[in-house]
Protein backbone atom coordinates (compact mmCIF):
# COMPACT_ATOMS: atom_id res chain seq x y z
CA UNK A 1 0.00 0.00 0.00
CA UNK A 2 1.32 3.44 -0.76
CA UNK A 3 0.77 5.86 1.92
CA UNK A 4 3.09 8.38 -0.30
CA UNK A 5 6.34 7.82 0.83
CA UNK A 6 9.19 5.21 0.88
CA UNK A 7 12.26 4.87 2.45
CA UNK A 8 15.27 2.61 3.16
CA UNK A 9 16.11 1.87 6.47
CA UNK A 10 17.29 -1.10 9.09
CA UNK A 11 14.82 -4.18 9.34
CA UNK A 12 14.12 -6.58 11.96
CA UNK A 13 15.35 -3.67 14.81
CA UNK A 14 13.53 -3.03 17.82
CA UNK A 15 13.84 0.59 17.20
CA UNK A 16 14.29 2.07 14.01
CA UNK A 17 13.97 5.86 12.81
CA UNK A 18 15.01 7.92 9.49
CA UNK A 19 14.96 11.71 9.26
CA UNK A 20 14.59 12.88 5.99
CA UNK A 21 12.65 15.85 4.51
CA UNK A 22 8.61 15.66 5.21
CA UNK A 23 7.27 14.33 1.67
CA UNK A 24 4.52 12.12 1.43
CA UNK A 25 0.71 12.17 0.39
CA UNK A 26 -1.24 14.84 2.22
CA UNK A 27 -3.68 13.39 4.58
CA UNK A 28 -2.19 10.31 5.56
CA UNK A 29 1.32 11.72 6.70
CA UNK A 30 1.66 11.49 10.60
CA UNK A 31 1.73 15.00 11.49
CA UNK A 32 4.85 14.42 13.63
CA UNK A 33 6.38 13.85 10.65
CA UNK A 34 5.26 16.71 8.89
CA UNK A 35 6.96 18.71 12.08
CA UNK A 36 10.45 17.17 12.37
CA UNK A 37 10.94 15.38 9.94
CA UNK A 38 12.05 11.92 12.21
CA UNK A 39 10.26 8.83 10.55
CA UNK A 40 9.37 5.95 12.25
CA UNK A 41 7.47 2.78 11.56
CA UNK A 42 4.52 4.43 14.09
CA UNK A 43 4.50 6.68 10.52
CA UNK A 44 2.85 4.06 8.70
CA UNK A 45 0.64 3.09 12.31
CA UNK A 46 -0.56 6.75 11.49
CA UNK A 47 -1.49 6.00 7.53
CA UNK A 48 -3.42 2.81 8.12
CA UNK A 49 -5.51 4.01 10.64
CA UNK A 50 -6.15 6.63 8.25
CA UNK A 51 -6.81 4.03 5.82
CA UNK A 52 -9.30 2.38 8.00
CA UNK A 53 -11.56 4.74 8.35
CA UNK A 54 -11.66 5.26 4.73
CA UNK A 55 -12.79 2.30 4.27
CA UNK A 56 -15.46 2.52 7.61
CA UNK A 57 -16.79 6.28 6.14
CA UNK A 58 -16.88 5.54 2.54
CA UNK A 59 -15.09 8.67 1.50
CA UNK A 60 -10.93 9.95 1.15
CA UNK A 61 -8.98 10.94 3.54
CA UNK A 62 -9.52 14.56 1.90
CA UNK A 63 -12.65 15.89 0.60
CA UNK A 64 -13.96 18.91 -1.15
CA UNK A 65 -15.34 20.14 2.13
CA UNK A 66 -14.31 24.05 3.53
CA UNK A 67 -15.32 23.07 7.55
CA UNK A 68 -13.63 20.34 9.85
CA UNK A 69 -15.00 17.65 7.35
CA UNK A 70 -11.88 18.30 5.28
CA UNK A 71 -9.60 16.28 6.89
CA UNK A 72 -10.96 12.04 7.40
CA UNK A 73 -8.65 11.98 10.01
CA UNK A 74 -9.61 15.05 12.52
CA UNK A 75 -13.03 14.93 11.59
CA UNK A 76 -13.07 10.97 12.84
CA UNK A 77 -11.00 11.95 15.85
CA UNK A 78 -13.23 14.26 16.90
CA UNK A 79 -16.54 12.20 16.19
CA UNK A 80 -15.22 9.15 18.13
CA UNK A 81 -14.25 11.39 21.12
CA UNK A 82 -17.68 13.45 20.83
CA UNK A 83 -19.48 9.73 20.71
CA UNK A 84 -21.06 10.48 17.51
CA UNK A 85 -19.07 7.97 14.77
CA UNK A 86 -22.31 7.08 13.27
CA UNK A 87 -22.96 10.17 11.67
CA UNK A 88 -19.83 9.66 9.52
CA UNK A 89 -20.09 6.02 9.15
CA UNK A 90 -21.25 4.90 5.41
CA UNK A 91 -25.36 4.51 5.56
CA UNK A 92 -25.22 1.28 3.98
CA UNK A 93 -22.48 -0.26 6.01
CA UNK A 94 -24.14 1.06 9.23
CA UNK A 95 -27.38 -1.20 8.43
CA UNK A 96 -24.76 -4.36 7.97
CA UNK A 97 -22.31 -4.06 10.61
CA UNK A 98 -22.61 -5.46 14.27
CA UNK A 99 -22.21 -2.71 16.70
CA UNK A 100 -19.55 -4.96 18.62
CA UNK A 101 -17.66 -5.22 15.63
CA UNK A 102 -17.89 -1.55 14.69
CA UNK A 103 -16.71 -0.51 18.22
CA UNK A 104 -13.56 -2.77 18.22
CA UNK A 105 -12.69 -1.86 14.26
CA UNK A 106 -13.12 2.13 14.90
CA UNK A 107 -11.41 1.64 18.55
CA UNK A 108 -7.86 0.25 16.64
CA UNK A 109 -8.49 3.03 14.15
CA UNK A 110 -8.87 5.43 16.64
CA UNK A 111 -5.56 4.43 18.25
CA UNK A 112 -3.48 4.93 15.35
CA UNK A 113 -4.48 8.55 14.92
CA UNK A 114 -3.03 8.99 18.47
CA UNK A 115 -0.36 12.20 18.43
CA UNK A 116 1.96 10.68 20.72
CA UNK A 117 3.57 7.79 18.94
CA UNK A 118 3.94 5.64 21.87
CA UNK A 119 0.77 5.50 22.23
CA UNK A 120 -0.03 3.91 18.75
CA UNK A 121 -0.46 0.25 18.66
CA UNK A 122 2.04 -1.86 17.29
CA UNK A 123 1.09 -3.60 13.85
CA UNK A 124 0.78 -6.80 15.51
CA UNK A 125 -1.47 -6.04 18.04
CA UNK A 126 -3.86 -4.04 15.16
CA UNK A 127 -4.00 -7.53 13.13
CA UNK A 128 -5.47 -9.59 15.87
CA UNK A 129 -8.15 -6.47 16.77
CA UNK A 130 -8.82 -6.54 12.85
CA UNK A 131 -9.14 -10.99 12.89
CA UNK A 132 -11.47 -10.17 16.77
CA UNK A 133 -13.52 -7.56 14.72
CA UNK A 134 -14.04 -10.14 11.57
CA UNK A 135 -15.00 -13.30 13.71
CA UNK A 136 -17.30 -11.09 15.32
CA UNK A 137 -18.84 -10.02 12.48
CA UNK A 138 -19.47 -13.18 10.86
CA UNK A 139 -20.57 -15.13 14.06
CA UNK A 140 -23.06 -12.48 14.18
CA UNK A 141 -24.04 -13.06 10.31
CA UNK A 142 -23.95 -16.57 10.73
CA UNK A 143 -26.33 -16.56 14.00
CA UNK A 144 -28.75 -13.93 12.28
CA UNK A 145 -28.73 -16.25 9.08
CA UNK A 146 -29.30 -19.74 11.11
CA UNK A 147 -32.39 -18.02 12.67
CA UNK A 148 -33.65 -16.51 9.44
CA UNK A 149 -33.55 -19.90 7.49
CA UNK A 150 -34.83 -21.40 10.58
CA UNK A 151 -38.17 -19.44 10.42
CA UNK A 152 -38.27 -19.95 6.46
CA UNK A 153 -37.80 -23.65 6.74
CA UNK A 154 -40.52 -24.24 9.05
CA UNK A 155 -42.99 -21.78 7.27
CA UNK A 156 -42.06 -23.64 3.60
CA UNK A 157 -42.92 -27.16 5.61
CA UNK A 158 -46.30 -25.98 6.44
CA UNK A 159 -47.09 -24.60 3.10
CA UNK A 160 -46.00 -27.97 1.34
CA UNK A 161 -49.17 -28.86 3.36
CA UNK A 162 -51.45 -26.87 2.13
CA UNK A 163 -49.95 -25.77 -1.03
CA UNK A 164 -52.53 -27.60 -3.44
CA UNK A 165 -56.05 -25.96 -1.17
CA UNK A 166 -54.44 -22.37 -1.15
CA UNK A 167 -53.38 -22.55 -4.82
CA UNK A 168 -56.88 -23.05 -5.74
CA UNK A 169 -58.34 -20.07 -3.30
CA UNK A 170 -55.75 -17.67 -4.53
CA UNK A 171 -56.45 -17.93 -8.32
CA UNK A 172 -59.68 -15.70 -8.79
CA UNK A 173 -58.43 -13.55 -5.95
CA UNK A 174 -55.63 -12.04 -7.79
CA UNK A 175 -57.02 -8.83 -9.38
CA UNK A 176 -58.40 -8.42 -5.25
CA UNK A 177 -55.44 -8.32 -3.72
CA UNK A 178 -53.00 -6.08 -6.30
CA UNK A 179 -55.03 -3.13 -5.02
CA UNK A 180 -51.80 -1.16 -3.56
CA UNK A 181 -52.47 1.28 -0.64
CA UNK A 182 -55.48 0.56 1.82
CA UNK A 183 -56.42 2.77 5.05
CA UNK A 184 -56.39 0.81 8.40
CA UNK A 185 -60.41 0.56 8.06
CA UNK A 186 -60.02 -1.58 4.98
CA UNK A 187 -57.10 -3.20 6.31
CA UNK A 188 -59.54 -5.06 8.98
CA UNK A 189 -61.46 -6.92 6.23
CA UNK A 190 -58.55 -8.84 5.39
CA UNK A 191 -57.84 -10.53 8.87
CA UNK A 192 -58.86 -14.04 8.17
CA UNK A 193 -62.34 -14.52 9.06
CA UNK A 194 -63.64 -14.14 5.38
CA UNK A 195 -62.33 -17.86 3.88
CA UNK A 196 -63.41 -15.81 0.14
CA UNK A 197 -60.39 -13.06 0.97
CA UNK A 198 -56.72 -13.18 1.56
CA UNK A 199 -55.21 -12.39 4.79
CA UNK A 200 -53.11 -9.05 4.98
CA UNK A 201 -51.04 -7.60 7.67
CA UNK A 202 -48.65 -5.31 8.12
CA UNK A 203 -45.21 -4.50 9.18
CA UNK A 204 -44.10 -0.93 9.55
CA UNK A 205 -46.79 0.50 6.99
CA UNK A 206 -46.18 -2.16 4.40
CA UNK A 207 -48.72 -4.78 4.17
CA UNK A 208 -47.97 -8.45 2.90
CA UNK A 209 -50.47 -11.08 2.08
CA UNK A 210 -49.90 -14.34 4.45
CA UNK A 211 -52.40 -16.10 2.37
CA UNK A 212 -50.12 -18.77 2.06
CA UNK A 213 -49.58 -19.56 5.96
CA UNK A 214 -53.05 -18.87 6.95
CA UNK A 215 -52.73 -22.01 9.16
CA UNK A 216 -50.71 -19.52 11.16
CA UNK A 217 -52.39 -15.90 10.68
CA UNK A 218 -55.94 -16.93 9.86
CA UNK A 219 -58.91 -16.21 12.21
CA UNK A 220 -57.85 -19.15 15.42
CA UNK A 221 -54.01 -19.33 13.86
CA UNK A 222 -51.49 -18.89 16.54
CA UNK A 223 -50.74 -14.97 15.40
CA UNK A 224 -54.38 -14.65 14.00
CA UNK A 225 -54.76 -11.81 16.36
CA UNK A 226 -52.03 -9.92 14.27
CA UNK A 227 -53.68 -10.12 10.92
CA UNK A 228 -55.81 -7.73 9.37
CA UNK A 229 -53.81 -4.58 10.95
CA UNK A 230 -50.51 -2.94 11.59
CA UNK A 231 -49.64 -4.87 14.68
CA UNK A 232 -45.62 -4.21 14.36
CA UNK A 233 -45.27 -3.43 18.16
CA UNK A 234 -46.95 -6.85 19.16
CA UNK A 235 -44.62 -8.66 16.48
CA UNK A 236 -41.72 -6.76 18.38
CA UNK A 237 -42.70 -8.01 21.79
CA UNK A 238 -43.91 -11.13 20.48
CA UNK A 239 -47.15 -10.58 22.26
CA UNK A 240 -51.02 -11.16 21.86
CA UNK A 241 -52.33 -8.22 24.16
CA UNK A 242 -54.69 -5.80 22.83
CA UNK A 243 -52.81 -2.77 24.00
CA UNK A 244 -49.80 -3.84 21.96
CA UNK A 245 -51.86 -4.65 18.58
CA UNK A 246 -50.99 -1.63 16.52
CA UNK A 247 -47.75 0.28 15.41
CA UNK A 248 -46.70 2.55 17.82
CA UNK A 249 -43.11 1.47 18.62
CA UNK A 250 -42.66 4.07 21.44
CA UNK A 251 -40.70 2.86 24.48
CA UNK A 252 -39.41 -0.45 22.50
CA UNK A 253 -36.08 -1.49 23.69
CA UNK A 254 -33.50 -2.47 21.42
CA UNK A 255 -33.66 -6.26 21.56
CA UNK A 256 -37.66 -5.85 20.79
CA UNK A 257 -36.87 -3.43 17.80
CA UNK A 258 -34.23 -6.07 16.33
CA UNK A 259 -36.66 -8.30 16.70
CA UNK A 260 -39.07 -6.80 14.59
CA UNK A 261 -36.27 -6.26 11.96
CA UNK A 262 -35.47 -9.74 11.97
CA UNK A 263 -39.44 -10.58 11.06
CA UNK A 264 -39.37 -7.74 8.31
CA UNK A 265 -36.87 -9.40 6.81
CA UNK A 266 -38.81 -12.42 6.58
CA UNK A 267 -41.69 -11.78 5.33
CA UNK A 268 -40.14 -9.34 2.73
CA UNK A 269 -38.49 -12.88 1.51
CA UNK A 270 -41.26 -14.70 2.02
CA UNK A 271 -44.43 -12.89 1.05
CA UNK A 272 -45.52 -10.68 -1.65
CA UNK A 273 -46.06 -7.12 -0.23
CA UNK A 274 -49.20 -5.81 -1.72
CA UNK A 275 -49.51 -2.19 -1.03
CA UNK A 276 -48.67 0.25 1.70
CA UNK A 277 -51.27 1.61 4.43
CA UNK A 278 -52.27 4.86 3.70
CA UNK A 279 -53.87 7.52 5.55
CA UNK A 280 -53.25 5.77 8.72
CA UNK A 281 -56.29 6.88 11.59
CA UNK A 282 -53.87 8.18 13.86
CA UNK A 283 -52.34 10.64 11.13
CA UNK A 284 -54.37 13.01 8.92
CA UNK A 285 -53.27 14.62 5.75
CA UNK A 286 -52.70 17.82 5.54
CA UNK A 287 -50.16 21.27 6.15
CA UNK A 288 -48.72 21.71 9.15
CA UNK A 289 -46.77 25.12 10.04
CA UNK A 290 -43.14 24.90 10.76
CA UNK A 291 -44.23 26.33 14.31
CA UNK A 292 -46.82 23.00 14.75
CA UNK A 293 -43.76 20.93 12.91
CA UNK A 294 -41.74 21.41 16.50
CA UNK A 295 -43.36 19.64 18.87
CA UNK A 296 -42.75 15.98 16.77
CA UNK A 297 -39.22 16.23 17.53
CA UNK A 298 -39.57 12.78 19.45
CA UNK A 299 -39.19 14.70 23.18
CA UNK A 300 -43.21 13.37 23.76
CA UNK A 301 -43.37 9.40 23.94
CA UNK A 302 -46.82 9.99 23.14
CA UNK A 303 -46.46 11.74 19.65
CA UNK A 304 -44.91 10.50 16.68
CA UNK A 305 -41.55 11.58 15.18
CA UNK A 306 -42.07 13.53 12.19
CA UNK A 307 -39.35 15.32 9.60
CA UNK A 308 -39.61 17.58 6.34
CA UNK A 309 -37.46 17.05 3.38
CA UNK A 310 -37.88 19.52 0.59
CA UNK A 311 -41.28 20.90 2.61
CA UNK A 312 -42.79 17.40 2.44
CA UNK A 313 -43.08 15.87 6.03
CA UNK A 314 -42.58 11.86 6.98
CA UNK A 315 -43.37 9.68 9.96
CA UNK A 316 -39.94 8.49 11.12
CA UNK A 317 -41.46 6.77 14.35
CA UNK A 318 -40.78 3.06 12.86
CA UNK A 319 -36.60 4.09 13.43
CA UNK A 320 -36.89 6.03 16.74
CA UNK A 321 -33.47 4.70 17.56
CA UNK A 322 -32.14 6.94 14.72
CA UNK A 323 -34.43 9.89 14.64
CA UNK A 324 -35.55 9.77 18.40
CA UNK A 325 -33.82 11.71 21.67
CA UNK A 326 -29.93 10.53 21.51
CA UNK A 327 -30.06 9.11 18.51
CA UNK A 328 -27.47 10.15 15.65
CA UNK A 329 -30.51 12.43 13.67
CA UNK A 330 -32.41 13.85 16.09
CA UNK A 331 -31.15 17.30 15.65
CA UNK A 332 -33.32 16.82 11.76
CA UNK A 333 -36.69 16.04 13.43
CA UNK A 334 -39.43 18.41 14.34
CA UNK A 335 -37.93 20.66 11.43
CA UNK A 336 -37.73 20.98 7.66
CA UNK A 337 -33.70 20.85 8.05
CA UNK A 338 -33.13 19.88 3.67
CA UNK A 339 -29.97 22.10 4.11
CA UNK A 340 -28.34 19.91 7.42
CA UNK A 341 -29.68 16.72 5.00
CA UNK A 342 -27.87 17.71 2.08
CA UNK A 343 -24.62 18.44 3.95
CA UNK A 344 -25.04 15.68 6.16
CA UNK A 345 -24.52 18.51 9.08
CA UNK A 346 -25.51 18.53 12.35
CA UNK A 347 -24.72 22.33 12.82
CA UNK A 348 -27.40 25.04 14.07
CA UNK A 349 -26.85 27.39 10.89
CA UNK A 350 -27.90 24.40 9.12
CA UNK A 351 -30.75 22.82 10.30
CA UNK A 352 -33.34 24.91 7.73
CA UNK A 353 -34.53 24.24 4.86
CA UNK A 354 -32.66 26.96 2.74
CA UNK A 355 -30.25 25.37 -0.34
CA UNK A 356 -28.94 28.41 -1.45
CA UNK A 357 -25.27 27.78 -2.09
CA UNK A 358 -25.14 24.37 -2.15
CA UNK A 359 -23.38 22.18 -4.95
CA UNK A 360 -24.53 19.67 -7.19
CA UNK A 361 -23.01 16.90 -5.17
CA UNK A 362 -24.94 17.97 -1.69
CA UNK A 363 -28.13 18.41 -3.86
CA UNK A 364 -27.88 15.03 -5.10
CA UNK A 365 -27.45 13.65 -1.62
CA UNK A 366 -30.62 15.27 -0.90
CA UNK A 367 -32.24 13.61 -3.94
CA UNK A 368 -30.90 10.43 -2.27
CA UNK A 369 -32.34 11.18 0.74
CA UNK A 370 -35.71 12.15 -0.49
CA UNK A 371 -35.62 8.90 -2.45
CA UNK A 372 -35.24 6.66 0.57
CA UNK A 373 -38.06 8.54 2.85
CA UNK A 374 -40.78 7.95 0.13
CA UNK A 375 -40.26 4.76 -0.41
CA UNK A 376 -39.43 3.66 3.09
CA UNK A 377 -41.60 6.32 5.38
CA UNK A 378 -45.05 7.59 4.97
CA UNK A 379 -46.16 10.97 3.97
CA UNK A 380 -48.53 12.70 6.39
CA UNK A 381 -48.43 15.95 5.43
CA UNK A 382 -46.53 18.98 3.98
CA UNK A 383 -44.90 22.10 5.26
CA UNK A 384 -47.85 25.17 5.36
CA UNK A 385 -46.80 28.66 4.50
CA UNK A 386 -48.99 30.38 7.35
CA UNK A 387 -51.15 29.73 10.12
CA UNK A 388 -53.97 30.37 8.22
CA UNK A 389 -53.35 27.73 5.48
CA UNK A 390 -52.81 25.34 8.12
CA UNK A 391 -55.34 21.84 7.67
CA UNK A 392 -52.82 19.37 9.25
CA UNK A 393 -54.36 17.35 12.43
CA UNK A 394 -52.51 15.19 14.31
CA UNK A 395 -54.37 12.25 16.30
CA UNK A 396 -52.03 10.99 19.25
Amino acid sequence: MDFGLSKIGPANQEFTFLISHPAGTFGYCDPLYVDTGFLTKESDVYSFGVVLFEVLCGRLCIANYDDNRRFLSKLAQTCCEEKKLQTIVLDCLQEQIYPDCLVIFSKIAYQCLHRDRNQRPPVAEIVKQLKDAVQCQVKYMVEKEKKFKFNAAFYSEVDLHMHDDLEQMSKPLQSLIQHGDMSEKELKAYDGTDPRKPVLMAIKGKIYDVSSSRMFYGAGGTYGEWSGKDASRAIAKLSFEEEDLNCDLTGLGDDALDALDDWEIMFKSKYVKVGSIKNPERKSRGDMTEEELKSYDGRDPSKPILMAINGVIYDVSTERRLYGPGGPYELWTGKDCSRAVAKRSFKGEDLNSDLTGLGDHELQSLKNWEDTFRIKYVRVGVIAKSKNNSSYILQS
